[in-house]
């Protein structure tokens, strides 16, 4: 498997697992109590092959290897965007893209979505 579709494939895992427990960036009040409103992302492979990871809504803190904030926009191709939603709350991951062939490859398999799950294509950070 390439590391973009690895990537890709990581961040909208992401996004699915913690569906579940998240907060409403809208104010819903059926999130679960507790848990945080950060966003977080990984920088990958710094250079051609570059790849950034971003999470949102999930932890009251970044896990260990993860920033504070979104990914950098400088020389961003595209994101893939997931965005998730369960009993009012929403959930975003993504993975973005800075070099043109390992964007073009995740633009084409970022489509559709599952029930509550939609994938987006975008050229801006999250």
């Amino acid at each position: 498997m390439n590391r973009c579709l690895a990537a890709f494939l990581a961040a909208s895992s992401i996004a699915l697992l913690v569906a579940s427990g998240c907060s409403s960036p809208l104010g819903g009040s059926t999130c679960p109590e507790g848990k945080g409103t950060g966003t977080c992302f990984q920088v990958q492979s710094p250079g051609p092959m570059q790849t950034c990871s971003y999470n949102s809504g999930n932890a009251a803190s970044c896990s260990a290897g993860q920033s504070s904030g979104h990914c950098p926009s400088a020389n961003l191709v595209g994101c893939c965007v997931t965005t998730a939603s369960e009993l009012g709350c929403t959930e975003t991951g993504a993975a973005c893209y800075y070099g043109a062939t390992s964007a073009a490859q995740a633009k084409s398999a970022c489509t559709g979505g599952t029930a509550g799950t939609t994938l987006s294509w975008q050229t801006t950070p999250p």
